[in-house]
Parts: C-alpha cells; sequence; structure tokens
C-alpha cells in the first residue's frame, strides 16, 4: 500500500512538471497576442484605428485592457503621445499611441524577443519596401532594417548588429532569425504625412525616400554606402 502510495506521489509529481514545461515552452516559442490579437485587423488594435480613433477614446480602451499599466499621456512638438507598459506574461514591454489634431496616427509596439522576422513575415506578409540606415555609438554599431507596408499601414523593425572590430566588413546577413525590435501600425492613408511629419521618424523625407527600396526578401544586406567617412 505504501508502495502504491509512494509511485502515485511521484506520477503526479511528473504530470505536473510535465505541464509547467509545456507552458514554458509553449511561452518561449511562440510570439505574444499583443501582434496577433483578432478584436480586429492591423493597423487596427483593441478596436483602436489609426487615422478613425480620437486620443481621448484610445485612452479610455487603454484604462480597460487588463494587460496594460503605467499610462501616461504628453505633448510633443510634432503631436500627442501616450506610452504605457504590458504586464508580464505579455511579451512586448512597451507600447506608444502617436496622435495628430486629437487622432490616432500609429500604434507602436515595442517587441525585443516577442517575436522573430521569419514570425513577421508569417504575420503580416512579404513588405513591400525596405528602408535601410546605419548607426553607431562609442560602442555599438548596428544597421535598422524597416520593412514597410505602405497598403496595410505596418512599419517593423529589425537591428542587426555589426562587429566594432571588422570594420572592412561592408555587408551582414539579415534571416528568419532576426529579432523583431519594433512594430508599427499606421493609417495607410497618412503614409506619405508620416514620412515628412517627423512623427515617427527623424530624418526628412528626401533622406528616406533614398533609402527605400523595393523589398528583396531575406539575404545579404550591403551597409558600405551608409558608413559616414
Amino acid at each position: 500500500m505504501k508502495r502504491i502510495l509512494i509511485v502515485s506521489v511521484f506520477l503526479i509529481l511528473f504530470i505536473l512538471v510535465a505541464a509547467g514545461t509545456l507552458t514554458l515552452i509553449k511561452h518561449y516559442s511562440t510570439f505574444s497576442t499583443i501582434i496577433t490579437d483578432t478584436s480586429c485587423n492591423p493597423p487596427c488594435w483593441y478596436t483602436i484605428q489609426p487615422g478613425q480613433t480620437t486620443t481621448w477614446t484610445a485612452m479610455s480602451i487603454l484604462e480597460k485592457i487588463q494587460d496594460v499599466y503605467s499610462i501616461m499621456q504628453w505633448e510633443e512638438r510634432y503631436g500627442d503621445k501616450i506610452s504605457w507598459n504590458f504586464r508580464y506574461p505579455v511579451k512586448e514591454s512597451s507600447g506608444y499611441i502617436y496622435s495628430s489634431d486629437d487622432k490616432v496616427v500609429a500604434i507602436s509596439f515595442m517587441t525585443y524577443g516577442s517575436l522573430t522576422v521569419a514570425e513577421a513575415l508569417e504575420q503580416f506578409g512579404e513588405a513591400d519596401y525596405s528602408w535601410t540606415r546605419y548607426k553607431e555609438t562609442i560602442d555599438r554599431r548596428w544597421l535598422e532594417i524597416i520593412l514597410v507596408y505602405p497598403t496595410k499601414g505596418i512599419f517593423v523593425r529589425v537591428e542587426i548588429e555589426l562587429p566594432n572590430t571588422a570594420q572592412s566588413v561592408s555587408a551582414v546577413n539579415m534571416d528568419g532569425n532576426n529579432p523583431v525590435g519594433r512594430v508599427i501600425y499606421f493609417d495607410p492613408v497618412q503614409y506619405e504625412y508620416l514620412l515628412s511629419s517627423r512623427i515617427l521618424f527623424r530624418e526628412d523625407e528626401q533622406t528616406i525616400l533614398e533609402r527605400l527600396h523595393p523589398w528583396q526578401g531575406l539575404g545579404v544586406v550591403s551597409y558600405e554606402h551608409l558608413v559616414p567617412d
């Protein structure tokens, strides 16, 4: 009888550990429901529709979302901005809403670690264009590649680290395993306005358009022409 009891306890413990392991595997192998939310189709999110929803309505919706906290709102030079954090287990760290003339123009999600380029392409399809820029600090060099979906109202930002010691290297490989750093939903009608308004980008429109090229898919990305002399 005692032996049966011990075996039963071990079986229960095994089942609990297995269930916990499966939960962890599922958590770390699939990206967040924030991007796959089906309450409305991108670029809409939780019924917040860029180009239609007012700033006040967006605030009211955010306050009712259980996974959202630390909501803040302030004015910037190019319009109003709302920020918030996501609660665990949501993988995204934070989000932002950009407004102009009391209307939401874009919704941004900081997605570090929540999805890869391959998952983004699976979710949104192949991009129409890509925009690449080179950035560096004292101890870091990286490429910022933005996948552009003008008619869908989506920007996907990918950062690829560059080695500081390999100054002679002028190309890097972009593959499906590269993590996505940011996903932005916007009103497709305001695509050209967003390129020139500096609400989302600090570069001028001419610079953006010069670096905007048809999306060629994953593979080698050259950046020698982007590095300052």
